[in-house]
């Protein structure tokens, strides 16, 4: 049993390594919305999961994933919130993707997503923007 601490130890570690890198898979739920980047290399969606039996005070809970359209095909959770009436999302540019919200209680948030590539040279990076504004529908990702 000298062993098991040295195990416990790669459990706790690549727990962490795979939490730190967004990259999740994505729960049972509905899809609300899907956005195409312009440059069609990957696309944003939100997303509303199941709560899984959770009683009727418990608010919907939004998400926001941001999927590579290449090879890997690689998701990750860029955004999560609940107590909201919604969110909204839009590209301001290719690789510029802006979130806005009313009133949220934001529980998750990555400011970036990342694609490196084996057979391409370059880095895919998408920028994220969060935006609180006063209407939903006054936004949208092209608005500064």
């Amino acid at each position: 049993m000298k062993s098991a601490p040295y195990i416990f130890l790669g459990l706790v570690i690549s727990g962490f390594l795979s939490a730190c890198s967004g990259e999740k898979k994505v729960p049972d739920g509905q899809e609300e919305f899907t956005l195409t980047a312009p440059d069609s290399q990957s696309r944003a969606f939100v997303w509303i999961p199941e709560l899984g039996g959770l009683g009727a005070t418990v608010s919907n809970r939004y998400q926001v994933w941001l999927q590579n359209l290449g090879a890997d095909s690689r998701v990750a959770l860029v955004f999560e919130a609940d107590k909201t009436s919604g969110i909204r999302i839009g590209w301001r540019d290719k690789r510029v993707l802006v979130i806005c919200y009313v009133q949220a209680q934001i529980v998750h948030f990555h400011n970036f997503f990342v694609v490196a590539e084996r057979a391409k040279d370059d880095i895919y990076r998408v920028e994220v923007i969060l935006k609180k504004v006063s209407n939903l529908d006054a936004c949208s990702g092209s608005e500064q």
